[in-house]
């Protein structure tokens, strides 16, 4: 018995003590092996109970506790599956945008590079042309020049070279001559004419090859001059109407020598063969085209075979500058020369 009062007085202290339930239980186990010892079922039954019941009390709160801890161990698992998630989204969103960038940097870099490249190309074929049209440049003023040249020589052969002639043959005649003054005389005339004729073929040569001439008005002052000159001592009139605004127009020397040597053949023609009183050379320009007019009041030209072999020097002439020449007849004599200005003329600035 005193046993059994020792058992009950450390349950009410483990009662009365921390409420540790799992010392409780141990000491309702020893309680009730005490009664089924002592055959007191029902005090073993009581305990038992007791004992039953406070395991079923710390089963649940332990339990709850660990459902609980589940609970909060899930929540903090699910936060932090929640941070990973964005971080990843991020991480991916990210990605994209330096695989975007990545990309595009790298499209620029050959994009970069393809244009690099034809634009080398291009400078390249670019000079490749520049080095070809100087070239063509080259060898079209090489040629001009030696067409020049040839031109220069022939000029040289047929104007002086007939008049020289000439003069050589005249000479002979003189050398030849023992009397008669007058026949003399004659011959001298004849020398003198010719040597006039050949110093002005000469000069128009010259003042053909000299580029500072390569004007319209230098042009039109010259044949002005010509004109009056040639005419000086014979009965015909010389008139002039040849702009003066013309110094912008620039021509080259053949251009100006052959559209000279034309005016030049005619007013010649004219002075032997059509018996006018007045002869004019007018000039006049329009959008597209430069005219000479040679006009006289003569008897007129009733064919072209009038001019004998100047009418095929005329048309060499004017071929030669691609242009247009023209024969009218109405009350005298008019010969159109036309140049067109796109083909043949460079205005200058």
């Amino acid at each position: 018995m005193k046993t059994m009062k020792r058992f009950l007085k450390a349950l009410d202290l483990a009662k009365q003590s921390s409420g540790d339930a799992s010392s409780l239980i141990a000491v309702y186990s020893v309680l009730g092996e005490v009664y089924s010892t002592a055959g007191d079922y029902k005090k073993y039954s009581e305990v038992l109970t007791e004992k039953m019941a406070l395991q079923d009390s710390m089963y649940k709160i332990n339990n709850a506790a660990s459902i609980a801890e589940t609970e909060t161990k899930y929540n903090v698992q699910k936060q932090e599956n929640t941070i990973l998630l964005q971080r990843l989204s991020i991480a991916r969103k990210d990605l994209v945008i330096y695989t975007i960038l990545g990309l595009a940097l790298l499209l620029g870099i050959i994009a970069t590079l393809i244009i690099r490249n034809r634009k080398q190309k291009h400078l390249q074929r670019i000079k490749e042309i520049q080095i070809e049209n100087e070239k063509e440049t080259n060898l079209a003023i090489e040629k001009g020049k030696d067409e020049e040249r040839h031109r220069i020589i022939a000029d040289l052969h047929d104007d002086v070279g007939s008049g020289l002639s000439t003069i050589r043959m005249i000479s002979d005649l003189i050398a030849g001559q023992t009397s008669g003054t007058q026949k003399l005389n004659q011959y001298a005339v004849k020398v003198s004419g010719i040597t006039k004729q050949v110093t002005e073929r000469m000069n128009t040569i010259v003042w053909a090859l000299n580029t500072e001439n390569d004007t319209l008005q230098n042009l039109c002052e010259y044949i002005r001059v010509y004109g009056f000159n040639f005419f000086e001592d014979s009965t015909i009139q010389f008139n002039s109407n040849l702009l003066e605004a013309s110094g912008n127009i620039q021509l080259s020397g053949l251009q100006r020598k052959n559209i000279f040597f034309i005016i030049k053949e005619c007013l010649n023609n004219a002075y032997k063969h059509s018996e006018a009183k007045n002869i004019s050379v007018n000039m006049e320009l329009d959008a597209d085209s430069l005219y000479f007019r040679i006009r006289d009041d003569g008897k007129g030209i009733l064919n072209e075979n009038a001019f004998g072999n100047g009418l095929k020097n005329i048309k060499k002439r004017i071929e030669e500058i691609n242009g247009e020449v023209t024969f009218a007849t109405n009350n005298g004599t008019c010969v159109t020369i036309r140049i067109f200005i796109n083909n043949v003329l460079k205005i200058g600035v």
